[in-house]
């Protein structure tokens, strides 16, 4: 089979593509025959080494997935080869014509749903997922700041908090983008230089309850200039650089609360499971309010360009590998 493998920290060239046979799973686990990957700014950040935690090279990049399962391992009950899933693969593997994931992180993919849009929503559908019920708590009237909007995080991020009654703000950098964002459902989209005016303005002066922040250090100013008393900021990426240290005291005179975010944290057993989880973001997608705007899709030994294009924050929408 082909895979790419990152064997050092750089840019997209350190990205390669080798020859090598099909993994085994291991009990517990299914061999998927990977069709599409997606491709994630987590898959940039490890790329280049901007990550807060240590990364063990040579390996294979990409942390989801749709296909096939084609080998189940020992153990394994209830999967059949031949049954298409999408995964979720948090040791990465996805760029890569099969992967094996714990049998419980392949989620099968309803009927009327293509393997490439199951493959690009995981990720940022379970991440939407988890910032709108665990962390933001998300309900009618609440009024959420949404950074990136037109991105794959951003748009469904967009489409979920108005399933869910609330009033959506969303920042995008060109007027194309800002199309993209109002067909998500977006209820006032702004340009990054004026979102701290728009916040203010459609609140009354009284700012927005969350900013779910994806860039980082070019929007921390401003989102703590939006916040409402008592609101809360949310990092779950930095697409325009780590953001700088703040001051505990400077959280104190409105009760602001900042946080952190990463998925793994947010996985668990029951409702908060990859299979749950992953299960209620693809019913969104088969319902067609959760459906992803794909912007391109790229062939696996490609796969260099597709940084490149994600890098340039010139997308709108999801990016995909064709890895058949």
């Amino acid at each position: 089979m082909k895979q790419i493998v990152l064997a050092e920290h750089g840019g997209p060239e350190t990205l390669t593509s080798e020859e090598r046979p099909p993994p085994e799973p291991g009990p517990g686990e299914v061999r998927v025959r990977t069709r599409f990957a997606g491709v994630n700014y987590a898959d940039v950040n490890l790329r280049s080494g901007r990550v807060p935690f240590a990364v063990g090279l040579p390996l294979v990049p990409g942390v989801e997935g749709a296909g096939e399962i084609e080998s189940v391992g020992a153990g394994v009950d209830g999967r059949r080869v031949g049954e298409r899933v999408a995964f979720l693969s948090l040791r990465a593997g996805g760029y890569a014509q099969a992967c094996v994931v714990p049998a419980d992180h392949a989620v099968r993919v309803p009927d009327g749903v293509s393997l490439e849009a199951a493959a690009a929503v995981m990720l940022q559908g379970i991440t939407a997922d988890a910032l709108l019920h665990d962390v933001c708590r998300v309900g009618a009237g609440t009024v959420v700041l949404v950074h990136a909007a037109a991105g794959g995080t951003g748009a469904l991020l967009t489409r979920w908090a108005k399933r869910l009654g609330g009033t959506v703000l969303g920042t995008t950098s060109t007027a194309a983008k800002a199309d993209v964002t109002r067909d998500a459902g977006a209820d006032l989209v702004v340009r990054y230089d004026a979102f701290v005016a728009a916040g203010l303005s459609l609140t009354q002066g009284r700012g927005v309850g969350y900013v779910i922040d994806g860039v980082g250090a070019a929007t921390l100013a401003g989102d703590l200039g939006v916040l409402r008393e008592r609101g809360h900021l949310v990092f779950y990426g930095w697409s325009g650089g780590v953001p700088a240290p703040v001051a505990p005291m400077a959280l104190v005179p409105r009760s602001f609360t900042i946080s952190g975010f990463q998925i793994p944290s947010f996985l668990g057993s029951g409702d908060a499971s990859v299979a749950t989880r992953g299960a209620r973001v693809l019913a969104g997608v088969a319902e067609g309010w959760l459906a992803p705007r794909i912007d391109h899709v790229f062939a696996l030994g490609d796969v260099g360009s597709a940084h490149r294009a994600l890098e340039s924050r010139e997308t709108s929408g999801k990016l995909v590998l064709d890895t058949s």
